[in-house]
């Protein structure tokens, strides 16, 4: 899996060289760095590493969906209705993508950490009955009744989060945390706004989202130790 994780690494500075797009760099060089730090860590391996592997695999695993929001045309049909996110406070320098830093180290930032942890596990508990009672792969004009008010129950706790989100990236004082919380929040923003034509490919949307509040939660966690 070490050595697995090193490929991956290298294959992606490329990636992260070629992208002229802030924060989609910032992605790729966060999985080059938590991928590279996984591995690193085997020799010694103690279970808290564990947190590396999962945060590399949730920035890894937003990319994809981000993508697949693309290519699948939620992302085209989506974002006209988002309004734009403000710009950011401050902009993380440019990191070494060959060697980039990971994005959160020990010790955690404090009270920040504890605070995204909360807002994560709450809202996981907020739409449980939503998560385990619909069918991403039905379109809107499917949907039984159920199903319905299910998604009609969540917009308010989906716009709630996305502000949240926002809200405490900028409260951490890490651009490039601050830049993975606005994103989160944006494409949440955008999800909301698909439920009433809902499609099937606008789950990548909030997969996208979910990933990203995942990988910032697992790099406190790993930073933790």
């Amino acid at each position: 899996m070490a050595a697995a994780m090193l490929s991956a690494a290298d294959q992606t500075v490329q990636l992260a060289k070629r992208t002229p797009h802030r924060v989609m760099r910032e992605l790729y060089a966060q999985s080059i760095a938590y991928w590279r730090a996984y591995a690193k860590s085997v020799d010694t391996y103690e279970p808290s590493d564990n947190h590396l592997a999962l945060t590399a695999n949730s920035v890894s695993a937003s990319l994809v969906w981000i993508c697949s929001a693309i290519d699948y045309g939620a992302a085209a049909a989506r974002s006209p209705l988002v309004v734009p996110s403000a710009p950011p406070n401050r902009v993380a320098a440019v990191d070494n993508v060959t060697a980039p830093n990971r994005a959160i180290t020990a010790p955690a930032p404090s009270p920040f950490c504890s605070d995204w942890n909360g807002m994560v596990v709450d809202f996981s508990e907020q739409i449980k009955d939503w998560n385990d009672g619909t069918d991403p792969n039905l379109a809107s004009i499917d949907w039984p009744a159920e199903q319905r008010a299910l998604f009609l129950e969540v917009v308010p706790l989906f716009q709630k989060n996305a502000e949240e989100t926002q809200q405490l990236g900028l409260q951490s004082g890490i651009p490039v945390i601050s830049d993975f919380a606005a994103l989160s929040a944006q494409y949440r923003r955008a999800y909301v706004q698909a439920i009433p034509s809902y499609g099937p490919a606008d789950t990548y949307l909030n997969n996208a989202a979910s990933q990203l509040l995942s990988a910032v939660q697992q790099a406190c966690l790993a930073a933790e130790g």
